[in-house]
């Protein structure tokens, strides 16, 4: 972890300790003066800070994300609190349920502890950040930064460094045209490429930023490596990067911070989306819980359909056909049967009437379709079979919808991101609409939305309203 974000942690983990201690207190404070105090045996009120403290450290590892703590606006550090806090309470509900406390019957106290800590976590946040901008580097703890750059490279630069409050710029270099200038956003020049590594080596100085085009690459390559010898931290941009996001083919992708090295050759990471690796682990184990939960609901209500669909349309009970998942890798998925055993050679003299457009088959009415199997469908019992999958590790119980092997040979390449996740039993697109949705692309785009905005708290959103489209069967056929 960089310097700011060691210290934005540390700061941040104090103060919302601080705050959430003073929120405890004037919450309990209320609770006397309007006489709902919660009544509790002996040792509950110290039992009751223990699962404040194990609540407030389960908020802070996994919600918490102080990062871009100095970036954020007035709007989202409150929207951080909400969330941060309405985490912890529920992690605290449930502590309070299986401990049995007398606290479960102190509502009062328990909303107001939440509101306050919301309000002081906030009110204290702020005034932090506006402390941090104004008097961090006074303490001698700011990094003393100098910029070297061209005229129209180093604007846009200064004034980003100038909102981090843990940078001091120094001094700009100048290169090429515009050596005349005395300063640029109110930081002095001091000096070209003549002459500013003398200015280098006679003031304080922790980093340098060098942004300069390629024309200049090899005449930078000697005061890179003279400056990197004193010590100095160097940040340089990279010019064939440069060009990839400048010349308006792609919108900006995620640079993975890690400059990974193979055979002595420098290499950077471009990713449409990044995970953090913690959050990954946490959906696997929800998969891996859910999954087992599921297969042992699903074992009583597949033997009750099994008999009717049997009987139905003589056949396998199970349906398991190959499909594309994670990055294009195949595996088996299983149904329960809810076609006639020939359907998949009918296909095609059914795709005349295919209501989808683009790389999909849907039909109305479609005579594949077994009664029972019309049933289990609008309710998705024949998607039960699919927490196998889950469970071995080919799907999770929210992503996107694993194509066929026909649907992905038809692929475009913009269309294979939604295959940069694991595929799900529900997804983003499965609540909004289902076989509503007749446009393959707003599929992409509800999956590729999915993607690039996932979290634990977006997967956790679509299984809750899964459930109410699954008992409306809104959507569904």
């Amino acid at each position: 972890m960089e310097k700011r974000e060691k210290l934005q942690y540390v700061i941040l983990f104090i103060s919302d300790a601080l705050c959430l201690t003073a929120a405890f207190i004037l919450a309990w404070w209320v609770c006397l003066l309007i006489g709902k105090t919660p009544r509790t045996r002996p040792g509950e009120v110290q039992s009751y800070v223990l699962m404040i403290s194990i609540s407030y450290l389960c908020e802070f590892l996994f919600v918490n994300r102080t990062r871009d703590f100095w970036r954020r606006n007035t709007r989202e550090e409150f929207m951080n609190c909400l969330k941060s806090m309405l985490f912890m309470g529920a992690v605290m509900s449930m502590l309070l349920i299986l401990s049995r406390s007398g606290f479960t019957r102190g509502r009062y106290l328990f909303v107001l502890l939440v509101i306050f800590a919301v309000l002081m976590q906030f009110g204290a946040r702020c005034a932090i950040k506006q402390w941090l901008k104004t008097y961090f580097y006074q303490l001698n703890y700011a990094s003393m930064v100098a910029v070297i750059g061209t005229v129209g490279r180093v604007e846009e630069l200064i004034g980003e460094l100038k909102r981090d409050f843990s940078k001091k710029i120094q001094g700009v270099v100048i290169f090429g045209v515009g050596h005349g200038l005395k300063e640029v956003d109110h930081i002095p020049v001091v000096g070209g490429q003549d002459d500013f590594m003398n200015w280098v080596k006679s003031v304080p100085l922790d980093e340098v930023y060098v942004n300069v085009p390629s024309a200049y690459t090899e005449e930078m390559m000697p005061f890179i490596a003279e400056m990197e010898s004193m010590g100095l931290d160097v940040h340089m941009n990279v010019p064939i990067l440069e060009l990839y996001l400048h010349d308006g083919r792609v919108e900006t992708p995620h640079i993975r911070k890690e400059l990974e090295t193979v055979a002595g050759i420098p290499f950077v990471t471009l990713s449409e989306a990044t995970h953090p690796f913690d959050m990954l682990v946490i959906k696997r184990v929800m998969d891996i819980v859910g999954s087992i939960v599921g297969i042992i609901i699903s074992i009583p209500v597949i033997l009750l359909v099994s008999i009717p669909l049997k009987l139905e349309s003589p056949g396998p009970l199970f349906f398991s056909q190959i499909r594309v998942g994670l990055n294009g890798r195949e595996f088996r998925i299983y149904k329960l049967r809810s076609m006639y055993k020939d359907a998949e050679q009918r296909k095609k003299e059914l795709m005349s009437r295919n209501k989808m457009t683009g790389q999909m088959f849907k039909v109305d009415n479609d005579p594949r379709i077994t009664r029972v199997g019309r049933f289990i469908r609008r309710t998705s019992i024949d998607e039960l079979p699919q927490f196998v999958n889950v469970l071995i590790g080919d799907m999770s119980l929210v992503g996107t919808r694993p194509p066929t092997k026909d649907e992905y040979k038809r692929y475009e390449s913009r269309h294979l991101r939604r295959l940069s996740m694991k595929p799900g039993i529900t997804g983003l697109w499965q609540i909004s609409g289902r076989s509503d949705i007749r446009d393959f692309e707003k599929v992409v785009e509800y999956d590729t939305r999915y993607i690039d905005n996932w979290s634990i708290w977006l997967d956790i959103r679509i299984l809750l309203k899964t459930i109410k489209v699954v008992i409306t069967g809104r959507g569904a056929e």
